[in-house]
């Protein structure tokens, strides 16, 4: 299973923004390991960009372009390779990246060297068509002398188009022997391969729960839903994922959805609530291959 430790979930779901085209200076590549500008931009930390020139990484970087003007208002970098918690300390990571903006205009920032999202906010939204993320310094593998990004998440000022997730807590979470972690804030960080699994050792997961807290009472009608370990399909065969479920609202009142334990984001339309919060208890759960824990990879909540 893969590590997941997330930024907090207020962050994930507000308005990001896809970038158009993703370049490098020069990414790695030998033999069936490669490791090129789109792995930071897919939607998983098992995948990552690494840098290939001579050296250790200092001067190469990677390219967002928008496509457009956007207004920025945050940037979210998963530094590092985050394939496994083993694999995380064994190559290089950033420690000061410059910014490099549309206008010309450049800052540098310095990361953290920990196996956690690193959140630059701005304190005016920053207006540019482009970031290029500069490697400046870097903090040494004890293995691979590489540098590289798993997953690089810009966010702008633009409406939200789910409702904005301000917490997630969970009735139980499971804790892997290794440090592994997989905390509720995973099912809602943007991310395919992080999920919150239930850590209910005498039960499937039926009956155990996770909730969302939202910045403001707004009116829902959708649950969407990546259900299971969603990083691959073989793995998300070998886990249990949902198959029915109840939603609470913070009124008071409830809704029974089913739910498909497929390998695929699903859209479950329910009657329109208006609400800060919603409890999801899972009432039916299909049985995984090999483990015997129910985990959600992303949910959210729609108008």
């Amino acid at each position: 299973m893969f590590v997941a430790i997330a930024l907090l979930a207020s962050l994930a779901h507000a308005a990001k923004v896809e970038p158009a085209s993703v370049t490098a200076s020069s990414y790695y590549a030998e033999g069936d390991a490669t490791y090129p500008a789109s792995g930071i931009k897919d939607g998983k930390v098992a995948s990552a960009w690494f840098e290939g020139a001579a050296g250790s990484g200092q001067g190469e970087s990677v390219t967002l372009d928008f496509g457009a003007e956007k207004s920025l208002t945050r940037i979210v970098v998963y530094p590092g390779q985050w394939e496994n918690y083993d694999s995380w300390g064994k190559a290089n990571r950033p420690k000061e990246v410059e910014l490099k903006y549309s206008d010309g205009s450049t800052e540098l920032w310095t990361l953290e060297d920990a196996m956690s999202p690193q959140v630059k906010t701005f304190a005016a939204p920053k207006k540019t068509s482009s970031v290029t993320v500069k490697i400046k310094q870097i903090y040494n593998g004890s293995v691979f002398h590489d540098t590289g990004i798993s997953e690089i998440q810009v966010f702008d000022d633009s409406p939200d188009k789910g409702a904005t997730i301000t917490g997630v807590t969970a009735s139980t979470t499971f804790s892997g022997d290794d440090g592994t972690s997989y905390a509720p804030t995973t099912a809602a960080d943007g991310l395919k391969d992080t999920f919150w699994c239930e850590g209910n050792k005498t039960s499937d997961g039926t009956g155990e729960w996770i909730e969302l807290r939202f910045a403001n009472k707004l009116p829902v009608s959708k649950l969407q839903i990546l259900n299971g370990m969603g990083s691959s399909a073989d793995l998300h065969k070998r886990g249990n994922a949902a198959t029915g479920a109840t939603l609470k609202f913070s009124d008071g009142s409830s809704q029974d959805v089913t739910l498909k334990a497929l390998f695929l984001p699903q859209t479950v339309p329910f009657p329109v609530r208006t609400t800060d919060s919603v409890r999801i208890t899972f009432t039916g759960v299909r049985a995984g291959t090999d483990f015997n824990d129910l985990c959600v990879s992303e949910v959210a909540l729609l108008p």
